[in-house]
């Protein structure tokens, strides 16, 4: 499945633009959100948990410290 991820903030960047990621199923998703907002210009730490919520299509960056986020299903 492909997932788009929109966020006001993530880290200490205010201008976050949307993308894409294809998933499995939400822990999946998790792991890869987290690779992605690991790279330089995010989010410096490297300790944090990217919680997904798929029933209600929404997650959070550090329990929220680092941002939240909506996630939307992509259709091919």
């Amino acid at each position: 499945m492909r997932y788009r991820i929109s966020s006001e903030r993530i880290g200490r960047n205010h201008y976050v633009v949307p993308f894409d990621l294809e998933a499995a199923d939400a822990d999946d998703l998790a792991a890869k959100i987290h690779r992605y907002v690991k790279r330089p210009g995010l989010i410096m730490s490297s300790d944090f948990v990217v919680l997904v919520d798929l029933e209600k299509m929404t997650g959070s960056i550090g329990l929220g410290r680092f941002g939240s986020f909506t996630i939307t299903e992509v259709k091919p």
